[in-house]
């Protein structure tokens, strides 16, 4: 599987090509200042036949951004689409930004409808970028796309449209430009601007909430001297985290007295108290006494579960404040790690509560200095693999200068224990070529089983293809690479061989050179052999059928399924009890999963896709269905990566995978430093560390709650606390199916 997404922004210090001064603009009139005899304008036409509407097109002398005249569309009708095109010829290997303007009077959308935008199409047809779609009435907007690198493309499309709606959209001063280094300062101190700004309003928001009355006058001058201000950074510390600079700092000061506020006693300079790992925290965090679990908790695991547990930390002063947490009276001290939970930014401007790196082992103490007004969590990472099943008192002190608060747990590690083998097929598509990995492979196959990986799809670099002689002569299957791949990944349930046919002209790999192509009748019999030698293979190195699967192409639909199903028979015809693995997503239609179905073993539809009718039709053609979504850094860690583990027991779904462990498109701590999203769920650490995410966590929770769903089966009382998970989809609905299943099974 591969994943493309281009950014919106580049950070200042993204290594790419741009220009010293100002760039010339490549559009010809952007301004829709020049009309041709016709009243339309120059450089502007429509590859429409025939516009929807009598002139819904036109250039207006009414309202214009500047200068006297703008790019008008208006619709009577929810079905009409109009739009108007230039192309826009450019240089190669350059990175490049738009920007315009739009306004727009009581536009509606009707069926389907993209509404107003400005849209950026490439050469061949489809999508290259997109504005953001705009609707209802409002003045004139800026625009901006960028900036974006175009590689070895020479020109694109530039398209304002209105697309199904109703109402009047206008466009004006449309720019294409090469990025500048002014450029690049602007956006990153808008970036940092916009940080500060859309914390100040949370503040703010509590304050109203917390009747802070007094400090109000204080966030509306600090917001007037944030959008004033011109010497804002240019780059952001994203390993550091927020504050990120001194206006920013003041932001969060302004936090610890609005939550000082909430205190009808004197509050303690750090608030600490107990709360679910997998709730919702940010760094401006609105609190009080008694929100969270308190002073007191109960941690319940099976024995060898991997269970957090997690001190919520907020500074009340306008100081930062040193915090030492240590451990007394607990379980061994070798079962303890502490991790602090740290902020990162995302591309579309949200911070997220992500990497967990270690700070400390066993029972401290651990030292944090906690910014002024900062919320931050501490977790204790508890592996009862060690542990006798007992019940252990657990006593956290929590030390801020001469001051120290006690917080309580009991910690039970309950008799049944976790499975060896999880009954369910997990995998991360791990490759062992993703870039964050390549000096960390060891660690990296040790982190995946502790996070309860099981299952390893294999890049098509590592697949056993056939070698010829020079005449063409069959000498075999290369094992080599995938000889590599199974030493590193020992104890494994099942592997995913992936070839990948559907890239690089894979599928005539198994061919010599100038040999029959595929789909060729020729070329079948050359598939076959190649099938029937991969399965010899595997069975020599102790894999027996049920260990592994082919998995053809990725994410079938229209040609690719036409390809999985044209493979699929010859390995059928080969040896018929090869397994085959397709991973449908939304693109697939029925005939495709109907032209599929014949060949398949193992359905794994993308989870949004495994409704009723498709799960129906997995389980009639198919042995197997698994299931796997695409998450990125802002998916929910409670609800997409453990929560979906109950979805997936409740529907008898036999594998989990997700896209995706390593995939980064520059630093995985910095949203802005490349042109794709970072998938990855974990980060880099000092030399060889790799550092979890709170999303990776979840997944391990997930994995170790569906074997606790596993044991506890035939209890009555499992379908009532399942069905009760998925609808609330919170966090204290889960801990306490939880423990109402440990109960059950011990």
């Amino acid at each position: 599987m591969t994943r493309t997404l281009f950014a919106l922004a580049i950070c200042v210090c993204s290594p790419m090509a741009v220009c010293q001064d100002n760039s010339p603009d490549l559009v010809v009139n952007g301004s829709f200042e020049e009309i041709d005899d016709a009243g339309m304008p120059v450089g502007w036409s429509t590859w429409l036949k025939e516009l929807p509407e009598p002139d819904c097109i036109s250039v207006d002398d009414t309202f214009a951004h500047s200068g006297e005249r703008s790019l008008k569309i208006s619709h009577r009708k929810p079905t009409s689409y109009s739009m108007m095109d230039q192309r826009v010829d450019f240089e190669a290997n350059k990175h490049y930004i738009i920007t315009g303007w739009i306004k727009g009077d009581d536009i509606k959308p009707g069926a389907g409808a993209m509404l107003a935008r400005l849209y950026i199409g490439k050469e061949g047809g489809g999508t290259f970028k997109v504005s953001r779609t705009f609707s209802g009435t409002f003045d004139w907007s800026f625009i901006e796309i960028g900036p974006f690198p175009v590689e070895g493309r020479t020109w694109l499309s530039l398209i304002p449209y209105l697309h199904q709606s109703t109402g009047t959209v206008w466009f004006d001063d449309l720019t294409f430009r090469e990025v500048t280094e002014a450029d690049l300062a602007r956006i990153a101190q808008k970036r940092a601007r916009d940080r500060a700004l859309d914390d100040l309003m949370v503040v703010e928001a509590t304050a109203r909430e917390h009747d802070a009355d007094d400090v109000i006058p204080d966030i509306q001058a600090l917001r007037a001297r944030i959008q004033a201000a011109d010497d804002l950074p240019t780059s952001l510390d994203v390993k550091q985290g927020p504050p990120y600079f001194p206006l920013h700092e003041d932001v969060f000061k302004l936090m610890a007295r609005v939550n000082r506020a909430a205190w009808k006693r004197p509050p303690p300079n750090v608030y600490a108290r107990w709360a679910d790992p997998y709730s919702d925290v940010a760094p401006v965090f609105a609190t009080g006494p008694g929100r969270g679990f308190g002073t007191f908790h109960f941690i319940d695991m099976l024995k060898g579960e991997v269970e957090p547990a997690c001190l919520r930390l907020t500074n009340l002063t306008e100081a930062a404040q040193p915090v030492t947490v240590h451990a007394e009276s607990l379980p061994p001290a070798e079962a303890l790690t502490w991790r602090l939970l740290k902020y990162v930014p995302t591309l579309g401007g949200l911070i997220i509560a992500d990497p967990l790196p270690k700070i400390a082992s066993g029972a401290g103490p651990v030292e944090i200095i906690l910014p002024p007004g900062m919320t931050q969590d501490l977790w204790l990472v508890i592996d009862s693999a060690g542990i006798d099943p007992g019940r252990y008192r657990l006593l956290i002190d929590v030390t801020i200068g001469e001051k120290t608060q006690t917080r309580r747990a009991n910690v039970v590690v309950h008799e049944t224990a976790l499975p060896d083998e999880l009954d369910i097929h997990t995998f991360a598509y791990a490759y062992t070529t993703w870039e964050l990995l390549k000096d960390r492979i060891p660690q990296s196959r040790a982190d995946l089983r502790a996070h309860r990986i099981n299952t390893y799809v294999i890049h098509g670099a590592f697949t056993p293809w056939p070698t010829f002689s020079d005449a063409g002569e069959w000498q075999g299957l290369d094992w080599s690479a995938m000889d590599d791949q199974i030493a590193m990944h020992p104890g494994a349930k099942c592997f995913l061989i992936w070839p990948g046919m559907e890239m690089l002209d894979r599928v005539n790999r198994v061919t010599p050179e100038g040999g029959p192509e595929y789909p060729s009748a020729e070329w079948r019999p050359f598939a076959g052999r190649w099938a029937k030698e991969l399965a010899e293979g595997m069975a020599e190195r102790g894999f027996d059928y049920e260990d592994w699967a082919l998995y053809i192409v990725d994410e079938p639909s229209a040609a690719r399924a036409a390809m999985a199903r044209t493979v699929g028979e010859a390995v059928d015809a080969a040896d018929p009890d090869i397994r085959i693995f397709e991973n449908p997503y939304g693109a697939a239609t029925e005939a495709d999963m109907e032209l599929m179905g014949p060949v398949v073993d193992i359905w794994c539809p993308s989870l949004d896709t495994a409704k009723d009718e498709r799960l129906t039709f997995c389980r009639e053609s198919a042995s197997e269905v698994w299931m796997y979504q695409v998450l990125g850094k802002t998916s929910s860690p409670l609800r997409a990566f453990r929560i979906a583990f109950w979805e997936a027991f409740a529907k008898d779904l036999r594998g989990f995978g997700f896209w995706d462990y390593a995939d980064t498109g520059g630093s995985v701590w910095d949203p802005w430093d490349a042109d794709r999203h970072d998938y990855a769920v974990v980060y880099d650490g000092a030399e060889d560390e790799l550092i979890p995410s709170k999303r990776w966590e979840a997944y391990r929770d997930g994995a170790e709650d569906h074997a606790l769903l596993t044991l506890a089966a035939e209890i009555d009382s499992v379908q009532p606390l399942l069905g009760r998970v998925l609808e609330n989809q919170d966090a204290a609905t889960l801990a306490d199916a939880r423990r109402q299943l440990m109960r059950a099974v011990r």
